[in-house]
């Protein structure tokens, strides 16, 4: 039998696509080139540390994808903890750098070039959420 949805990449919107076509009655084929799904996304534990590669966080604030999230239970989301005592540290380069805590902080830090701190500005400024703070609708 022939799939009638062949989904290219097992990063976590191809596998998202797969997963929701399949509860949705298709027949899905999914090609990733790599031997392991997860596209850029890697956890792993070590001396009691939590290494994360790829996107190392994300913001749920539309309750559909909150809604996703829970229905995926091979997804374990872990909950950042507060406080100074949780520090989070991001290997750059060859350098541990402290992962700044605002838009401010990460402007200027080492981290970003010049042309991803003009991204990060301009994300700042044409953002929803930016103009929904600056009065606007």
């Amino acid at each position: 039998m022939r799939p009638n949805v062949i989904v290219i990449g097992g990063g976590i919107s191809g596998l998202t696509s797969a997963w929701r076509l399949r509860q949705s009655g298709w027949d899905v084929r999914l090609l990733e080139s790599r031997s392991e799904l997860g596209g850029v996304m890697r956890s792993q534990r070590r001396d009691g540390f939590l290494l994360e590669s790829g996107p190392f966080n994300v913001i749920v604030r539309d309750p559909a994808f909150a809604h996703l999230l829970e229905e995926l239970p091979e997804l374990e989301p872990v909950q950042a903890a507060t406080g100074l005592a949780r520090a989070r540290y991001l290997l750059h380069r060859g350098r541990l750098w402290k992962v700044p805590s605002s838009p401010g902080h990460w402007l200027r830090s080492g981290l970003l070039s010049g042309p991803g701190k003009c991204r990060l500005f301009a994300g700042l400024l044409c953002s929803r959420r930016g103009r929904v703070r600056a009065g606007e609708t």
